[in-house]
């Protein structure tokens, strides 16, 4: 079961809404100034607004432009927090935290949208998008000189419309980028080198990559195959299928208290990288959610159409914002041969869904079931790992095991 537990203050959270008759695409937490809140909207203002504990601060203002061209990133870099847009003339832009307004960069300029940005282990921020000035689709930018320089070995495999999100791994830079609009990849480079580099093991056959996070011992992402969207994670040697979200997308994944968010067409996920528990968020009916972040203050938001937020938690209180999850499953023998058997433990499962370890789904042969037992022959399965969701109405869990 997982928890939610934060600062005291509230001692009966619930949930809050601020309309934005548009989407929210972006959120980021600023120490010092609260959340920031980015995307296509023009309620209670243009594009952008700062959040605290759900309040929305007047002195805020607005970003310039259409509400129809959004903001897809905010990164913090030293002093300074930059926007990355969809606004011609505002595609990358830095914020005047004296008069509220965001200005674009005056000794360079970007002739295209900006989607990410993330900051270099020397301190510069690498910038990515669909641009070709200063330089195509990727740049370092001094945020001392406030200069742009080219990235030397940045070249995206086949046509390539953009790079999205990047995050740094174990000393390399991996980076999920557009092809012709239609699909996304991840690709790797090494500042050390300063090329390109394959990635070993390579990534599973998909037909399309989103959402990118590390917590530094693992790299997750999403990824489409064998017709369902499924979390995969990275050890920097194995990769390792984890979780299936079948036809519903996933948008993007955060860190959380446990482990990750996972988010997208089918509401929000915790993945407790401690214990392979999986959660699902019990929230407002929301639509899809693009992203989701905790402030300082302890506050949840959920970028959707519109912000949703959650108050504090009191530190001793058991309220939870999670669906109740199973509290155990044993499976036995691990490894097995022939038979291999579930136990489930305070619940009654409502369906099982095996796959194996690059992500296909497997039917189980179900020999015997009880209420809170399941007994699979997998004499017929070839040697491997296997994954077992385990479904029901209170929440899921996962198992493995090994034939």
């Amino acid at each position: 079961m997982s928890i939610f537990l934060l600062g005291a203050t509230q001692t009966t959270p619930t949930w809050g809404y601020v309309e934005t008759a548009g989407a929210v695409l972006s959120l980021e937490n600023i120490s010092d100034e609260g959340m920031y809140v980015g995307g296509w909207f023009n309620l209670p203002y243009n594009k952008f607004l700062i959040a605290n504990q759900g309040d929305v601060s007047e002195s805020s203002g607005s970003f310039p432009g259409s509400a129809s061209n959004p903001i897809y990133d905010f990164q913090k870099c030293g002093d300074f927090v930059y926007a990355g847009s969809e606004e011609p003339g505002y595609y990358f832009t830095v914020r005047n935290s004296q008069n509220k307004t965001w200005d674009p960069l005056e000794n360079f300029t970007v002739n295209g949208p900006v989607y990410g940005m993330m900051i270099l282990p020397n301190g510069n921020m690498l910038v990515l998008g669909s641009f070709t000035e200063p330089f195509d689709k990727a740049f370092e930018f001094n945020v001392n000189t406030q200069t742009a320089s080219e990235v030397e070995g940045i070249e995206f495999p086949w046509t390539t419309d953009g790079g999205l999100k990047s995050v740094n791994f174990k000393e390399k830079i991996y980076m999920i980028y557009f092809s012709d609009f239609t699909e996304a990849h991840i690709a790797r480079w090494n500042p050390v080198t300063e090329s390109m580099d394959t990635i070993e093991p390579s990534v599973p056959d998909n037909w399309g990559a989103v959402g990118i996070y590390t917590d530094g011992d693992y790299l997750y992402t999403g990824l489409y195959v064998d017709g369902d969207w499924q979390l995969w994670r990275f050890s920097g040697t194995e990769w390792e299928f984890l979780y299936s979200f079948g036809w519903n997308f996933i948008a993007g994944i955060s860190p959380s208290p446990y482990g990750i968010y996972v988010f997208g067409e089918f509401g929000v996920f915790e993945f407790n990288t401690s214990t392979n528990n999986i959660s699902e968020m019990d929230k407002p009916e929301t639509g899809i959610v693009y992203d989701v972040a905790i402030g300082d203050d302890g506050t949840l938001y959920l970028g959707t159409y519109g912000l949703y937020y959650y108050g504090i938690i009191e530190a001793d209180t058991t309220t939870s914002i999670w669906s109740e999850n199973i509290s155990s499953v044993n499976v036995y023998p691990n490894p097995a041969t022939n038979i291999v058997t579930i136990e489930i433990e305070n619940t009654n499962y409502e369906n099982i869904l095996i796959h194996n370890s690059v992500g296909q789904r497997i039917e189980p042969n179900i020999v015997s079931k009880l209420n809170n037992s399941i007994v699979l022959n997998i004499k017929s399965l070839p040697p491997g790992m296997y994954s077992i969701l385990i479904e029901n109405a209170d929440g899921n869990l996962l198992a493995r095991f090994v034939k």
